[in-house]
């Protein structure tokens, strides 16, 4: 097999140690870009052992997962592809490497969230800041709806069979829709009673053609402000995830608006939860109900039975099962097509009953018109610039001081520490800046020759990044 032709990818992974000749090819693959890295998947302890014939070669056991995701992490943000090459068994090759893709997607779609470095997040809270005066915590209405059933609508092609049924049951489930969704059901004159939104990219122009500006709002401040701008209902705010900055707690919402919503509607005390058009999945080119089209990309899984997939709706399945096995107190119901999701029974929409509610419209006022407006009450956007400015300069004395003591160990010099005292001190730090290289610090360390001393090779690059981002979010 002739490697050199294969693979344009930044990872290559192979099972097995490679055979002399097959060495040979992945070194001279590696010697022709400096940011190629090869990955040997092995299940021989005896393979384990050896050393690996490149230094930007890495062995590792394929039987122990948490080996598979530190790999993912040492390589996040960069492409991966697997080479088929293997005297192995095939069977085996094929399911270690969707495992090590599962991972490595795992961790691609979580560091997304720092690709630009968290400026993008950065620039989306404070571009949300003049709304959230006037936002309340959504967190509040957590048991407020106990035991009325949720439904969660996803924008799945199935989700228009439902359309007639779900238009009868207003008054006897709430309905929730979030991103895409909102769209879907406006062209089908349907208002759920609750929205949400999560999405921190540019949305897409289908996202604007919903018509549900009055719908009461789940967000998270991670969301793009053109999302909330057109907002006229209720705006109520749920903590972000863990990669979310000046929270004072978090929130598991999963992958995508659905799980979100999935998770909201459990801990307001919903039950039973039922899905529909969460399909996960397309059959054909048709990706969306309402014949919305799909402008971004993302590669096509086949799922059997003429469905196709993603991988981060693979991810989404796979977290709903989670979810309903954690929660056994709920009914779960997926009265969608597509995907299936393990622990939650498939069944169809019109089968099952509902009793009639009190006036749900009426009761979601009632409950959200006594919680106090105002979120992040604590924050100031000039004290957070401000703190950008001091940290910037900081860093500039601490390379100045790196530079000046080198190559003594900083970590045995007391004005060092105390000006790394004055950094972790920080708003800017401590909500922001830590979180970020925390991500961003497995990129420089592959970068970083292994002779060089630990202060002067990542400490020192840790200071350089901190500073660059200071001067960038400066510009925001």
């Amino acid at each position: 097999m002739q490697v050199l032709n294969l693979s344009a990818a930044d990872v290559l992974c192979v099972y097995g140690l490679p055979d002399r000749e097959f060495s040979l090819e992945l070194v001279e693959w590696l010697e022709e870009n400096s940011q190629r890295y090869v990955v040997v998947l092995e299940d021989e302890e005896r393979a384990l052992l050896e050393e690996p014939s490149h230094e930007r070669m890495r062995i590792c056991n394929a039987e122990n997962e948490e080996s598979l995701k530190k790999i993912a992490w040492e390589f996040v943000f960069l492409s991966f592809d697997y080479a088929k090459h293997t005297s192995k068994d095939e069977g085996k090759r094929q399911a270690l490497f969707s495992k090590m893709a599962f991972f490595q997607e795992g961790v691609h779609l979580v560091a997304s969230d720092f690709k630009e470095r968290g400026l993008d997040l950065l620039s989306n809270f404070l571009g949300n800041h003049s709304l959230f005066s006037r936002a309340r915590e959504g967190q509040s209405l957590f048991g407020a709806f106990s035991n009325i059933p949720a439904i969660i609508c996803g924008a799945g092609p199935s989700l228009e069979r439902e359309v007639p049924y779900l238009h009868s049951l207003k008054d006897r489930a709430l309905l929730f829709a979030g991103g895409t969704t909102l769209s879907s059901l406006s062209l089908f004159s349907m208002r759920p009673h609750f929205g949400g939104v999560i999405d921190p990219h540019p949305p897409s122009e289908r996202l604007f053609s919903q018509q549900a500006h009055e719908v009461p709002l789940f967000f998270q401040s991670r969301v793009h402000p053109a999302l909330l701008k057109q907002v006229q209902g209720p705006l109520l705010k749920i903590a972000g995830s863990g990669n979310d900055f000046f929270e004072e707690e978090s929130f598991d919402g999963g992958w995508n608006v659905t799980t979100f919503l999935t998770a909201l509607s459990c801990h307001l005390g919903c039950n039973p939860i039922i899905l529909v058009g969460v399909d996960l999945s397309q059959r054909g080119e048709k990706c969306y109900a309402g014949d919305l089209e799909r402008s971004e990309g993302g590669e096509l899984l086949a799922a059997g039975d003429g469905l196709y997939t993603r991988r981060d709706w693979l991810f989404a399945a796979d977290w709903l099962s989670q979810f309903a096995k954690s929660h056994p107190e709920v009914d779960w119901v997926n009265a969608s097509d597509g995907l299936e999701i393990k622990g939650m029974e498939r069944r169809e929409l019109h089968t099952l009953s509902f009793d009639r509610q009190a006036d749900l419209f009426g009761m979601i006022h009632s409950e959200i018109q006594p919680l106090k407006q105002g979120v992040f009450p604590n924050f100031n956007a000039e004290m957070l610039r401000a703190s950008f400015e001091r940290v910037a300069k900081l860093c500039v004395e601490i390379l100045a001081l790196l530079e000046q003591i080198f190559p003594q160990p900083p970590e045995k010099n007391g004005q060092y520490a105390l000006l790394q005292l004055d950094v972790e001190k920080e708003i800017a730090y401590t909500q922001f800046l830590r979180p970020v290289w925390e991500m961003w610090k497995y990129v420089l360390i592959r970068q970083i020759p292994k002779d060089v001393p630990k202060a002067y090779g990542i400490g020192l690059n840790q200071w350089l990044f901190i500073k660059r981002i200071c001067d960038d979010a400066g510009k925001i």
